[in-house]
């Protein structure tokens, strides 16, 4: 098959374009999974830190209905009471699933443990004070409020813990993009050294064999007659050019 001279320009020129189009695609590509990865990790946070002020924000009023019942026996207070329990119940139960942190996992799960047991004694002390009101007030005191206040710090520890990731992995994903640009720039200077190469490889063939027949021809302009066979393994234009020459000038072809 004949290769023309501006097949082999436009094969050099496809080439360098796929070595830049190859560059920028794995870019790209590795652009786009850091920032998939860490906005991914920032929605996951950002659920966990809210569920977990909730967790907080529900402890505490589980807290305030518990003596707020016991102070007044409103059973309106024992409805919110039971309502917020079951709310950290639920937010933890939503929350465990988001979390990859064996450590964070663990906090989360002892909190619901945390809470389970709270609602144990709360009903302890609901139970005991339709009986006796001042030993209800000292069980929910030496019981179940102690475990609601452990519920609050089990959720400031998580929610610090949390803190602590997200500011890892900003700057794991720093040093990413970091490593990126410089992994990008490495690639792309390769291209453009191989772009170059393939491109003086192609010009450097090309003018090579228009020097051969320009000497030659050089050589009949002169009058000398007596010019060599041109070697050739060229299938383009030139190779055409070679052919002529050789059949027009060279002495020792037959005809």
């Amino acid at each position: 098959m004949k290769a023309t001279i501006g097949t082999k320009l436009m094969a050099g020129f496809l080439s360098i374009s796929i070595l830049l189009m190859v560059s920028s695609g794995i870019t790209f590509y590795y652009m786009k999974n850091i920032q998939s990865s860490y906005s991914d990790l920032l929605e996951r946070v950002s659920v966990i830190l809210s569920n977990t002020q909730e967790v907080k924000f529900h402890s505490a009023q589980q807290i305030s209905y518990l003596r707020g019942y016991l102070l007044n026996r409103d059973q309106e207070l024992l409805e919110k009471l039971q309502a917020s329990n079951q709310e950290v119940s639920q937010l933890i139960s939503n929350t465990i699933p988001l979390i990859q942190v064996e450590e964070v996992h663990g906090g989360m799960t002892q909190l619901q443990g945390l809470n389970g047991i709270f609602k144990e004694s709360a009903d302890k002390v609901i139970r005991l004070a339709k009986e006796d009101l001042p030993a209800a007030v000292t069980l929910a005191e030496a019981e179940a409020i102690p475990f609601g206040i452990e519920m609050s710090a089990q959720a400031i520890q998580i929610a610090a813990l949390e803190h602590q990731i997200v500011e890892k992995a900003s700057r794991e994903n720093a040093n990413n993009v970091e490593t990126l640009i410089r992994t990008m720039m490495l690639a792309s200077v390769t291209a453009v050294i191989l772009a170059v190469w393939i491109g003086m490889t192609i010009s450097r063939k090309i003018s090579k064999q228009i020097q051969i027949v320009s000497q030659a021809l050089g050589q009949v302009a002169k009058g000398d007659l007596s010019v060599e066979e041109i070697t050739q393994k060229s299938k383009d234009e030139i190779g055409d050019l070679v052919t002529s020459h050789n059949r027009a000038f060279c002495i020792n072809l037959s005809p």
